[in-house]
Parts: C-alpha cells; sequence; structure tokens
C-alpha cells in the first residue's frame, strides 16, 4: 500500500506598490495614487522593479493547522 504524506504551508504575503515621481519646479513629490506620473524612487536609483510585486513575510500556523484536521476528517 502506497502511502502518501500532506503538510499544508500557508504563506503570508504583503504587496508593495511603488511609489511614482511627479516633477515640478520645485522638486519631487511620490505618490502612490497618480497612474500617469513618470519616474519613481527605485527608476531615479538605477533599479528596475515592478510597480506592484508581493513577497512573503512569514506563515499561517493556525491556519495550517485548520487545514490538518480538515483534511483528517474527510479521510476519517
Amino acid at each position: 500500500a502506497d502511502r502518501f504524506v500532506v503538510a499544508p504551508k500557508v504563506l503570508v504575503e504583503r504587496q508593495a506598490i511603488t511609489d511614482r515621481r511627479v516633477s515640478g519646479v520645485l522638486g519631487r513629490a511620490y505618490f502612490r495614487s497618480d497612474p500617469d506620473a513618470s519616474g519613481s524612487r527605485s527608476v531615479d536609483a538605477g533599479e528596475t522593479i515592478p510597480d506592484s510585486y508581493w513577497y512573503a513575510i512569514g506563515r499561517d500556523d493556525a491556519l495550517e493547522s485548520r487545514l490538518v484536521e480538515l483534511i483528517n476528517d474527510r479521510l476519517r
């Protein structure tokens, strides 16, 4: 008989939205809400990153445990 192990992993992620620059005579201001503005802090620093992206900040142990319980209940 084949045996399988199920180990749910739940990642908690955060969305990052890059700032956009609005240039003017008096200097630079950064706003997230103006999609038509050109430039950004990252572009000014010579970096290229997407306008928004997700990155993991940890795991949800409680939800992982709950998923294990639900899976075990279904297998019984």
